[in-house]
C-alpha cells in the first residue's frame, strides 16, 4: 500500500512540474517561525445575476359610473445589476392565470399593459415580455421609477355584472436577460 501511494504521489508532483502549475495561487500561505511573519489567504466573492421589481402599489379602480371604462395604473421599479433588459412576465389571479377579478360568484376579464419607457405593450398573462430600462445604479430607482403597469376593464364585461366588490390579484415576475 504505501509504495503504491508514493508512486501516486511522484505522479502529481510530475504533472505539477510539468504543467508549471502553482499551486500556492490556489490556497492559503502560512507564514514561517520568526521575528515578523506574513501569510496570505485568497479572497473570493461571487456576486450572482440580481433583479428587484419594488414599489408597487394597490390598484384601486373605484366605484364604475356605469358607462366609462374602469382602469387605473401604477408605476414601478426595476432594478437589475446585469444590465437594462429584462423580461417581464404577468399572471392574475383567475382560472389559468388569467386576468380577472370576481366577488366569490362572477368573474370579470380586464387588459393589462406594461410600459419600459418605450410605449405601453398588451400583456397576455404567462408570456414574458422583453423589456429595456432596467436601472443599474440603484435598487429604488433613485425615487424614479422606470416601468408603468396599467389595468382596464371595458364597460362592456362591468355591464351584466351584479353589484358588489370584486378583487384579484396580479402578479409580476421580472428575470434578468
Amino acid at each position: 500500500m504505501c509504495g503504491k501511494f508514493s508512486y501516486k504521489i511522484v505522479v502529481v508532483l510530475a504533472v505539477v512540474a510539468l504543467t508549471g502549475m502553482n499551486l500556492s495561487a490556489y490556497a492559503a500561505g502560512d507564514g514561517t517561525l520568526g521575528s515578523t511573519s506574513t501569510g496570505t489567504t485568497d479572497i473570493t466573492l461571487i456576486i450572482p445575476n440580481l433583479i428587484q421589481v419594488s414599489d408597487l402599489n394597490d390598484m384601486d379602480l373605484g366605484t364604475w359610473d356605469g358607462s366609462s371604462v374602469a382602469g387605473d395604473s401604477d408605476t414601478v421599479c426595476v432594478y437589475s445589476n446585469t444590465g437594462g433588459n429584462y423580461t417581464a412576465t404577468f399572471s392574475g389571479s383567475g382560472a389559468g392565470a388569467a386576468f380577472t377579478i370576481n366577488n366569490g360568484l362572477a368573474t370579470i376579464l380586464y387588459a393589462v399593459t406594461y410600459d419600459d419607457g418605450a410605449g405601453a405593450d398588451p400583456i397576455t398573462s404567462g408570456t414574458g415580455l422583453t423589456c429595456a430600462n432596467a436601472n443599474q445604479a440603484s435598487y429604488t430607482c433613485g425615487g424614479t421609477n422606470n416601468g408603468t403597469i396599467a389595468v382596464s376593464i371595458l364597460a362592456t364585461n362591468m355591464a351584466l355584472m351584479a353589484a358588489n366588490t370584486y378583487s384579484g390579484t396580479l402578479t409580476m415576475l421580472v428575470a434578468p436577460l
